[in-house]
């Protein structure tokens, strides 16, 4: 998300700041923020999170598939796992929106 942020211009200029992720991003002072500013971030909601083993080996597969077509795999497997746990999800994706994601039983939080 930074590196798209990083990337947006006033429309003077089509020059991207980082034309390459890889190459010209990751390893910038940027990006070396950046990843100060999530370690902070993380530290914190990870200290009032719910840690939890996901028991994949476990998963209904079939279930896990069902929102898979409109949300992709990973999301699709969260909405699984939270439900599975009776949890919320916190998201500012926009797979978890009402019209992708069709009543599951789940309380779904988006801003």
């Amino acid at each position: 998300m930074d590196y798209d942020l990083a990337n947006k211009n006033d429309g003077q200029s089509a020059t991207k700041a980082f034309p390459s992720y890889k190459k010209d991003y990751v390893g910038s002072k940027r990006y070396l923020q950046t990843v100060s500013d999530l370690k902070i971030a993380m530290t914190k909601i990870t200290k009032v999170c719910a840690k939890a083993s996901d028991d994949f080996n476990s998963i209904n597969l079939e279930e896990v598939l069902t929102l898979f077509q409109k949300i992709g795999f990973n999301d699709s497997y969260y909405v699984y796992f939270a439900k599975k746990k009776n949890w919320i999800i916190v998201s500012d994706d926009s797979d978890f929106t009402n019209s992708n994601v069709p009543e599951v039983g789940l309380k779904i939080l988006t801003y």
